[in-house]
């Protein structure tokens, strides 16, 4: 199962994963990652700058086998000479998103034939965020 999750998030040097778990009450796996370098890029201006401090964050990612999974992570907030205190990106999710890339994609393209109502239950999500991912996909697209 962890290669198949790492191959799906693509993860740069420095990200391993730490742990796996299985929560059996929540039928969901949880994908602990941590980040083991000192330093890591701005996210403005790429400059290469010390961890300031780290934030617990948690994404939902494509079922596996009909349970849930969860990545979770403690992001390192830098600080740029230039920009401050920054949060780091992600190349599994996008800034400020709570459903990984993969999702994300996954359900844009159940959208083109199922209702977000249809969607949400499939996944166990509120069908007002499946349209919330699926408006800002359109968005994105139209900009």
């Amino acid at each position: 199962m962890e290669k198949l999750i790492l191959s799906k998030l693509n993860l740069d040097p420095g990200y391993v994963v730490s742990a796996i778990n299985y929560d059996q009450n929540l039928d969901s796996f949880f994908i602990d990652i941590d980040y083991q370098l000192k330093a890591s890029p701005c996210p403005l201006c790429q400059s290469s700058s010390k961890i300031y401090d780290r934030i617990s964050r948690e994404w939902r990612h494509i079922d596996y086998q009909y349970s849930k999974v969860y990545i979770t992570f403690k992001n390192p907030r830098i600080k740029c000479e230039e920009h401050g205190v920054k949060l780091t990106d992600v190349n599994w999710a996008k800034p400020k998103h709570r459903f990984t890339i993969e999702l994300e994609d996954l359900v844009c393209r159940q959208a083109e034939n199922k209702s977000f109502l249809q969607i949400a239950k499939e996944l166990g999500e509120h069908d007002t965020r499946i349209r919330r991912v699926v408006q800002r996909s359109k968005d994105e697209k139209n900009n």
